[in-house]
């Protein structure tokens, strides 16, 4: 997606490693030159190159991933210092839809008040449970993760200094594991 454009150089972090894999193997069937696939945790990746006095990336693209992390807030904090530009898909918190879903409902059993860097919010944890045990991808690297509402995803964002210049889409019936 960023190297037929012509990205010079993508970096990418993929916490799974089965994942890492498939992304190697794409990476050679496709013929993806300017990718370079990393296997780790990307929050880390990045608070190291931080530390490190890295240049600003042209762009940050966290599809899939913030929904995943044990503090979202934290992971949003970094993706703005690093990039002027954020390119963000994931899925949020929803009390009304999730409270209708009683699967859903069940894997999220404690709810945080909590602050980071000023910005107060809410952590709504969501548990893994038997999906940890299922042999394809689950989610994140932790027994479970914390999600924020879609006012604390936007909010965070805007707390961090961005401002949100468009929002692309949102599924509107939910048919998956939240909006």
């Amino acid at each position: 997606m960023l190297d037929r454009p012509g990205a010079t150089e993508v970096v990418a972090v993929e916490a799974n490693t089965r994942a890492y894999l498939k992304c190697l193997v794409s990476k050679e069937l496709l013929g993806i030159p300017s990718a370079r696939f990393k296997c780790g945790d990307a929050v880390r990746y990045l608070e190291d190159y931080l530390a490190h006095g890295g240049a600003k990336f042209d762009l940050c693209l966290a599809s899939g991933v913030l929904y995943h992390l044990l503090n979202p807030v934290a992971a949003l904090d970094l993706m703005t210092r690093a990039s002027d530009r954020l390119l963000l898909w994931t899925m949020y918190y929803d009390e009304d839809y999730i409270a209708s879903r009683e699967d859903l409902a069940l894997k999220f059993p404690k709810v945080t008040p909590m602050e980071y860097a000023g910005f107060k919010h809410t952590l709504h944890q969501q548990e893994y449970r038997q999906a940890l045990n299922y042999k394809g991808f689950c989610g994140g690297s932790a027994a479970s993760s914390a999600w924020l509402s879609r006012a604390e995803v936007i909010g965070a964002i805007e707390h961090f200094g961005f401002e949100i210049v468009d929002i692309g889409f949102e599924e509107q019936d939910h048919k998956g594991n939240g909006p």
